[in-house]
């Protein structure tokens, strides 16, 4: 396809995950939903900001494109030991650039250019 991204806004949009491992895991904020590993409990599951698939359906269903996905880190790796920090990625061709001050799991700390 030679299209621009902004000519695929309106039916696709790729989101890339700095710290994802090839499916899921990574030493970033990984998690987008995904409650059939375990990996999350269910009450983040069924929220849009912390959900992958129910921020399509809110896309889908309402016509409101996600401008970003939130993935989670959680410490240990596991939510049921809580969350490390939280980050918004954001969709291409955009990207995440850590411009400070602050540590690198404050997500104030990070720009979308």
């Amino acid at each position: 396809m030679a299209m621009a991204p902004s000519s695929l806004d309106s039916f696709y949009r790729y989101f890339r995950m700095s710290g994802m491992g090839h499916c899921a895991m990574g030493s970033g904020a990984y998690s987008v939903g995904m409650y059939s590993l375990g990996l999350v409990d269910n009450a983040l599951e069924q929220d849009p900001d912390d959900n992958v698939l129910a921020r399509i359906v809110v896309w889908v269903e309402r016509d409101e494109a996600p401008v970003y996905i939130c993935g989670t880190s959680f410490n240990g790796g596991l939510s049921g030991s809580g969350t490390a920090y939280k980050r918004k990625h954001c969709r291409y061709p955009t990207r995440n650039v850590y411009v400070g001050p602050g540590n690198f799991t404050d997500e104030n700390a990070w720009n979308r250019q």
